[in-house]
């Protein structure tokens, strides 16, 4: 059912973005939420949307190998994860909100770990 999720609320809305923290740390702040897909490979992402203003339905893909993803989501939105990999943490911290806005999350990782909190 969450497959179907992903695949509706990023058909809504195509994407390029794509943010790669690469043997390095990247460090988003994002002020709207959007469709993006984050990479972290033997390094780390750090994507915060606590300030952003997410008025529909998003789909986040990540990709974490050897790497960690931290996704920061604003209070009150509710989280739903597809995970998949091996050796991983997938940690969803948000507790369900009666909220009509959802971020979906497609989650790989490999020896890596993707947390998602509201603080």
């Amino acid at each position: 059912k969450v497959a179907k999720e992903i695949k509706k609320a990023r058909a809504k809305e195509s994407t390029d973005d794509t943010i790669s923290g690469i043997f390095k740390e990247e460090v988003i702040h994002e002020e709207n939420g959007k469709n993006i897909d984050l990479e972290a490979i033997f390094g780390s992402v750090k994507y915060d949307l606590t300030d952003a203003k997410v008025k529909k339905d998003i789909a986040l893909k990540t990709t974490a190998v050897f790497g960690s993803i931290k996704i920061m989501v604003p209070e009150g939105v509710n989280v739903k994860f597809k995970t998949s990999g091996i050796f991983n943490d997938h940690i969803n911290k948000v507790g369900n909100a009666d909220s009509k806005v959802t971020i979906y999350i497609d989650s790989f990782a490999l020896f890596g770990s993707v947390i998602v909190s509201d603080k």
